[in-house]
Protein backbone atom coordinates (compact mmCIF):
# COMPACT_ATOMS: atom_id res chain seq x y z
CA UNK A 1 0.00 0.00 0.00
CA UNK A 2 1.43 3.37 -0.94
CA UNK A 3 1.45 6.51 1.20
CA UNK A 4 -1.60 8.05 -0.50
CA UNK A 5 -3.67 4.91 0.01
CA UNK A 6 -2.64 4.70 3.67
CA UNK A 7 -3.46 8.38 4.21
CA UNK A 8 -6.89 7.97 2.62
CA UNK A 9 -7.52 4.93 4.81
CA UNK A 10 -6.63 6.92 7.94
CA UNK A 11 -8.89 9.81 6.87
CA UNK A 12 -11.73 7.38 6.19
CA UNK A 13 -11.25 5.77 9.62
CA UNK A 14 -11.33 9.18 11.33
CA UNK A 15 -14.46 10.25 9.44
CA UNK A 16 -16.26 7.00 10.23
CA UNK A 17 -15.24 7.23 13.90
CA UNK A 18 -16.50 10.80 14.15
CA UNK A 19 -19.75 9.87 12.39
CA UNK A 20 -20.35 6.96 14.77
CA UNK A 21 -19.56 9.21 17.75
CA UNK A 22 -22.03 11.88 16.57
CA UNK A 23 -24.75 9.26 15.94
CA UNK A 24 -24.22 7.73 19.39
CA UNK A 25 -24.33 11.18 20.97
CA UNK A 26 -27.60 11.99 19.18
CA UNK A 27 -29.08 8.64 20.27
CA UNK A 28 -28.02 9.35 23.89
CA UNK A 29 -29.64 12.81 23.77
CA UNK A 30 -32.84 11.33 22.30
CA UNK A 31 -32.97 8.50 24.86
CA UNK A 32 -32.28 10.76 27.84
CA UNK A 33 -34.79 13.39 26.73
CA UNK A 34 -37.50 10.78 26.15
CA UNK A 35 -36.89 9.12 29.51
CA UNK A 36 -36.81 12.48 31.29
CA UNK A 37 -40.15 13.51 29.77
CA UNK A 38 -41.70 10.16 30.62
CA UNK A 39 -40.48 10.38 34.22
CA UNK A 40 -41.71 13.98 34.51
CA UNK A 41 -45.12 12.94 33.19
CA UNK A 42 -45.20 10.10 35.73
CA UNK A 43 -44.53 12.62 38.50
CA UNK A 44 -41.13 11.28 39.51
CA UNK A 45 -39.26 13.75 41.77
CA UNK A 46 -35.93 13.35 39.92
CA UNK A 47 -36.54 13.22 36.14
CA UNK A 48 -33.12 14.77 35.54
CA UNK A 49 -31.66 11.41 36.60
CA UNK A 50 -32.32 10.19 33.06
CA UNK A 51 -29.14 11.95 31.96
CA UNK A 52 -26.76 10.08 34.30
CA UNK A 53 -25.87 6.63 32.90
CA UNK A 54 -26.10 4.24 35.89
CA UNK A 55 -28.41 6.47 37.91
CA UNK A 56 -30.97 6.39 35.09
CA UNK A 57 -31.55 2.70 35.84
CA UNK A 58 -32.04 3.59 39.52
CA UNK A 59 -34.64 6.22 38.63
CA UNK A 60 -36.55 3.89 36.29
CA UNK A 61 -36.58 1.14 38.92
CA UNK A 62 -37.74 3.65 41.52
CA UNK A 63 -40.49 4.96 39.23
CA UNK A 64 -41.65 1.37 38.77
CA UNK A 65 -41.81 0.71 42.51
CA UNK A 66 -38.70 -1.47 42.64
CA UNK A 67 -35.64 -1.12 44.85
CA UNK A 68 -33.18 1.26 43.21
CA UNK A 69 -30.17 -0.59 44.59
CA UNK A 70 -30.58 -3.14 41.81
CA UNK A 71 -29.31 -0.43 39.46
CA UNK A 72 -25.80 -0.88 40.80
CA UNK A 73 -25.66 -4.05 38.72
CA UNK A 74 -25.53 -1.76 35.68
CA UNK A 75 -22.06 -0.66 36.79
CA UNK A 76 -20.68 -4.22 36.80
CA UNK A 77 -20.18 -4.48 33.01
CA UNK A 78 -18.50 -1.08 32.96
CA UNK A 79 -16.11 -2.08 35.75
CA UNK A 80 -15.54 -5.54 34.27
CA UNK A 81 -14.69 -4.12 30.84
CA UNK A 82 -12.36 -1.53 32.37
CA UNK A 83 -10.62 -4.21 34.43
CA UNK A 84 -10.35 -6.49 31.39
CA UNK A 85 -8.81 -3.72 29.26
CA UNK A 86 -6.40 -2.76 32.04
CA UNK A 87 -5.38 -6.38 32.52
CA UNK A 88 -4.85 -6.89 28.81
CA UNK A 89 -2.85 -3.66 28.45
CA UNK A 90 -0.65 -4.62 31.40
CA UNK A 91 -0.11 -8.07 29.94
CA UNK A 92 0.86 -6.55 26.60
CA UNK A 93 3.44 -4.33 28.28
CA UNK A 94 5.00 -7.29 30.10
CA UNK A 95 4.96 -9.54 27.04
CA UNK A 96 6.65 -6.98 24.80
CA UNK A 97 3.40 -5.85 23.12
CA UNK A 98 2.91 -9.25 21.52
CA UNK A 99 -0.77 -10.26 21.21
CA UNK A 100 0.32 -13.89 21.16
CA UNK A 101 2.77 -13.60 24.06
CA UNK A 102 2.54 -16.20 26.83
CA UNK A 103 1.28 -13.72 29.43
CA UNK A 104 -1.41 -12.31 27.15
CA UNK A 105 -2.66 -15.76 26.15
CA UNK A 106 -2.72 -16.99 29.77
CA UNK A 107 -4.97 -14.05 30.79
CA UNK A 108 -7.55 -14.59 28.06
CA UNK A 109 -9.75 -16.96 30.13
CA UNK A 110 -9.84 -14.56 33.07
CA UNK A 111 -10.83 -11.70 30.77
CA UNK A 112 -13.64 -13.86 29.39
CA UNK A 113 -14.82 -14.47 32.96
CA UNK A 114 -14.88 -10.71 33.63
CA UNK A 115 -16.95 -10.07 30.51
CA UNK A 116 -19.24 -12.97 31.42
CA UNK A 117 -19.79 -11.50 34.89
CA UNK A 118 -20.82 -8.24 33.28
CA UNK A 119 -23.33 -10.02 31.06
CA UNK A 120 -24.69 -12.00 34.03
CA UNK A 121 -25.16 -8.78 36.00
CA UNK A 122 -27.16 -7.29 33.13
CA UNK A 123 -29.38 -10.38 32.98
CA UNK A 124 -30.03 -10.18 36.73
CA UNK A 125 -30.85 -6.45 36.40
CA UNK A 126 -33.35 -7.33 33.69
CA UNK A 127 -35.66 -9.08 36.20
CA UNK A 128 -36.50 -6.07 38.43
CA UNK A 129 -36.48 -3.86 35.33
CA UNK A 130 -39.26 -5.93 33.76
CA UNK A 131 -41.34 -5.56 36.93
CA UNK A 132 -40.69 -1.80 36.90
CA UNK A 133 -41.71 -1.58 33.23
CA UNK A 134 -44.95 -3.44 33.98
CA UNK A 135 -45.81 -0.99 36.76
CA UNK A 136 -44.93 2.07 34.67
CA UNK A 137 -46.96 0.72 31.73
CA UNK A 138 -49.96 0.15 34.00
CA UNK A 139 -49.58 3.70 35.28
CA UNK A 140 -49.91 4.94 31.72
CA UNK A 141 -52.87 2.63 31.11
CA UNK A 142 -50.89 0.27 28.86
CA UNK A 143 -51.92 -3.21 29.99
CA UNK A 144 -50.71 -5.20 26.98
CA UNK A 145 -47.62 -7.33 27.64
CA UNK A 146 -46.23 -6.09 24.33
CA UNK A 147 -45.54 -2.72 25.95
CA UNK A 148 -43.25 -4.47 28.42
CA UNK A 149 -41.52 -6.40 25.65
CA UNK A 150 -41.14 -3.11 23.79
CA UNK A 151 -39.62 -1.49 26.90
CA UNK A 152 -37.09 -4.30 27.29
CA UNK A 153 -36.06 -4.41 23.63
CA UNK A 154 -36.05 -0.69 22.71
CA UNK A 155 -36.31 1.29 25.94
CA UNK A 156 -35.61 4.75 24.43
CA UNK A 157 -38.39 4.40 21.85
CA UNK A 158 -40.76 3.07 24.55
CA UNK A 159 -39.96 6.08 26.75
CA UNK A 160 -40.46 8.40 23.76
CA UNK A 161 -43.89 6.94 23.03
CA UNK A 162 -44.91 7.48 26.64
CA UNK A 163 -43.14 10.81 27.11
CA UNK A 164 -43.77 12.66 23.84
CA UNK A 165 -47.32 11.48 23.13
CA UNK A 166 -50.46 12.64 24.86
CA UNK A 167 -50.62 9.57 27.07
CA UNK A 168 -51.66 10.39 30.59
CA UNK A 169 -50.27 8.96 33.81
CA UNK A 170 -52.87 7.77 36.29
CA UNK A 171 -52.53 7.77 40.04
CA UNK A 172 -49.67 5.53 41.27
CA UNK A 173 -51.98 3.60 43.60
CA UNK A 174 -53.90 2.43 40.52
CA UNK A 175 -50.68 1.43 38.78
CA UNK A 176 -49.50 -1.15 41.27
CA UNK A 177 -47.71 -3.95 39.57
CA UNK A 178 -45.84 -7.04 40.69
CA UNK A 179 -43.03 -6.59 43.20
CA UNK A 180 -39.62 -8.13 42.90
CA UNK A 181 -37.60 -9.26 45.89
CA UNK A 182 -36.25 -6.25 47.78
CA UNK A 183 -38.84 -3.82 46.39
CA UNK A 184 -40.13 -1.34 48.94
CA UNK A 185 -43.72 -1.83 49.96
CA UNK A 186 -45.84 1.27 49.66
CA UNK A 187 -48.62 1.86 52.11
CA UNK A 188 -51.78 3.64 51.03
CA UNK A 189 -52.04 7.24 52.20
CA UNK A 190 -53.93 7.79 55.45
CA UNK A 191 -52.99 4.50 57.11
Amino acid sequence: MNVVGGTLLVILAVVVTLLVFVLLLLWYIFASTALMLMLRKAGHPRPWGAWIPVYRDWVVLDAGGQNGWWALLAAVPIAADALAMTTLATANVFSGFSPTGPLTLSLTPSIDVLIGLGALAQLILLIPSVFAFITINRGFGKRSPWWTVFAVVIEPVWAALLGFRRSQYFRPELATGPRFWGAPTRRPAGR
